[in-house]
């Protein structure tokens, strides 16, 4: 998971390489979904490093279950991580996505709650029920 946080790892300086090792242990039979000891997963890890490639990768591996997924995106919405907000949108269900909202503290970026309000794929209630 080191290699996700730190950006100076010199496979990162091959991005295309480092995305093709991840797609491999994606497809594997490795459990990539456990938590570290502080029950942060890799997935938890790509949203804070910033690595929207990684996340859909992740996601697309369907090795996450709904809370390890609604975990990650609670660290993008209490980190500000708009982009990485933004991807969770077309792999959690709404009424998760409210719901993590709402349980979040209340610093959620203005940037996430504009992408939300801004998404066709929310009702109006739902965007309502985002901002209370």
């Amino acid at each position: 998971m080191d290699i996700l946080r730190s950006g100076k790892s010199s496979i990162l300086n091959d991005y295309d390489t480092f995305l093709k090792i991840v797609e491999l242990l994606a497809k594997s039979n490795i459990k990539i979904d456990i938590g570290d000891t502080t029950s942060k997963t890799v997935l938890d890890y790509a949203v804070s490093g910033e690595k929207p490639n990684v996340i859909k990768i992740f996601l697309d591996s369907d090795k996450f279950d709904q809370e390890r997924k609604s975990n990650a995106l609670l660290t993008a919405v209490n980190e500000g991580k708009v982009q990485e907000f933004e991807i969770f949108l077309d792999y959690i269900d709404h009424t998760k996505i409210l719901e993590v909202l709402n349980t979040a503290p209340h610093n959620e970026s203005t940037e996430v709650m504009k992408i939300l309000l801004n998404n066709k794929r929310f009702t109006g209630e739902e965007k309502v029920q985002a901002l209370l």
